[in-house]
């Protein structure tokens, strides 16, 4: 029994001391595995981070390239502004073209030198006899009114080449700033305001066409109302001529056939006829 103990005392002691061997053995396996796990972590973790700070950079650049929307203010806004402004009062409507128009008395067109070619006829005129009389204005309101209409595009034409030259050096600059820019907001906002200049440099062309076509049309209209009230006065003439009996027009004299209430009978025939007395006898056959 004894004996028997004995061999399970060293069958125990054994089995505890393979125990212990193979756990010595193995550490520095589990050591090695803990270490390199640590170290792909490591490499990993490295990876990520310069991926993120690559990213970071790209993304940085690209704001670069963007620019900063608020960050640009450029004078172009205020010409255009300033040029909208103007052009919105250069043309007249119909209404304050009929008030310009109403306040001409003819007189304009007493010193009128159309651009200096010609030599004003003046406000007086001198006869023969020397006397100098005045011009009556009223005869020449129709001209003045077409000389303002022409005054009128000359004046739109000016205004507008002004504007034109203005717009025109803002266009080289914003050109100049174009080639200049750095990044895409720059960029996208100068080509905007070089689509907003062009923009009115053609309503500029625009206005000198409108006001070209305004002159020709109120010279026409004018001119045919003229016609028309040239018409009216022959016919208001035709009308207060006396009537004869039979409805025709006539002067009322008598001096020629039917042009009277009693025409005169005029002489027809020889000489000393029933139908034509004369003086004398004649010899005519």
């Amino acid at each position: 029994m004894k004996t028997a103990a004995c061999i399970l005392a060293g069958a125990l002691i054994s089995t505890v001391a393979w125990a212990q061997e193979t756990i010595i053995t193995s550490a520095p396996t589990i050591e090695a595995v803990i270490n390199s796990t640590a170290s792909d972590l490591n490499a990993k973790l490295t990876q990520l981070l310069d991926q993120a700070t690559e990213q970071n950079t790209k993304l940085q650049t690209s704001l670069d390239r963007m620019g900063d929307p608020a960050a640009i203010n450029l004078p172009s806004i205020q010409i255009i502004k300033n040029d909208i402004l103007q052009a919105s009062t250069m043309l007249k409507t119909r209404d304050e073209q009929r008030t310009a128009m109403s306040t001409l008395t003819g007189a304009e067109v007493f010193d009128n030198d159309a651009f200096g070619a010609m030599t004003p006829i003046g406000a007086t005129v001198t006869l023969k006899d020397g006397t100098v009389a005045d011009r009556d204005p009223e005869k020449y309101r129709l001209d003045a009114v077409l000389n303002a209409q022409v005054k009128e595009f000359q004046d739109v034409r000016q205004k507008a080449l002004d504007r034109k030259a203005v717009l025109n050096e803002e266009i080289g600059e914003v050109m100049q700033d174009l080639e200049d820019a750095q990044d895409l907001s720059t960029t996208l906002k100068l080509q905007a305001m070089l689509t907003a200049l062009y923009a009115q440099l053609d309503e500029c062309n625009q206005a000198i066409l409108i006001a070209q076509a305004d002159a020709e049309m109120a010279e026409k209209e004018l001119m045919g109302q003229a016609r028309i009230m040239s018409k009216a006065k022959s016919e208001e003439s035709q009308l207060n001529r006396p009537q004869t009996a039979s409805g025709g027009v006539g002067t009322g004299d008598g001096s020629f056939p039917d042009s009277g209430s009693t025409p005169r009978r005029l002489p027809f025939g020889r000489k000393g006829s029933d139908n034509n007395p004369g003086t004398g006898t004649s010899t005519d056959p």
